[in-house]
């Protein structure tokens, strides 16, 4: 039992880091990055900046983080739309708030933007078309992810062939007794020379 132990639980480990890995970056990171790509290509309209702050919270891992909120508005098709994406795949936080100052600095309230929307669904759109920050760090995480798993998953094999590979001691189901063999002598007697003392 002892044997399987350690393949058995790289196996899992690699499985596990596999299928994570494999989900962030081909089933969220590759959309977010198709996403952005195709963004370069849709249509725009103007628009207006009515909203531009900046927001910051508590985050347990990281401290303070920072993030820059841009609301504008643009009319399409007699239709009015409001959004607050700067970028296709949503904005992004960071603890740098210098790179925030730098995006609000871009987009003053009032400030005349130019709104590139999705033709498919006007309500989806963006100021920064083809850029896609957050999904080059979700598909490089889960790239990594994965390469840690078949890292495992390979290390399994060479761990379970070594160890298949060493025979194990066997042990003599009859054991040898040490020390010295007891010797035992036996006396004859002749049962004629018996019979001949009558």
């Amino acid at each position: 039992m002892g044997r399987f132990f350690a393949p058995a639980i790289l196996l899992l480990l690699g499985i596990i880091f596999s299928v994570v890995g494999g989900g962030m970056a081909f089933l969220i990171g590759q959309p977010m990055l198709d996403t952005a790509e195709a963004s370069l290509s849709w249509p725009n309209v103007p628009g207006t900046v009515i909203e531009s702050e900046m927001d910051q919270y508590e985050d347990e891992e990281n401290g303070r983080m920072y993030r820059a909120i841009v609301v504008y508005v643009y009319s399409l098709d007699g239709g009015e739309f409001e959004s607050d994406r700067i970028w296709p795949d949503g904005n992004f936080s960071t603890s740098d708030r210098t790179v925030i100052f730098e995006t609000l600095k871009k987009y003053p309230v009032g400030q005349k933007v130019t709104v590139f929307y999705n033709p498919v669904s006007p309500a989806e759109s963006a100021l920064e078309p083809g850029t896609s920050t957050g999904g080059h760090i979700v598909y490089g995480l889960g790239l990594g992810f994965l390469g840690l798993g078949c890292l495992l998953i390979l290390i399994m094999f060479v761990v379970t062939y070594v160890t298949f590979r060493t025979p194990t001691p066997r042990q003599d189901p009859f054991p040898c007794r040490t020390g010295a063999a007891e010797s035992i002598e036996y006396e004859y007697r002749d049962p004629l020379a018996d019979n001949e003392s009558f």
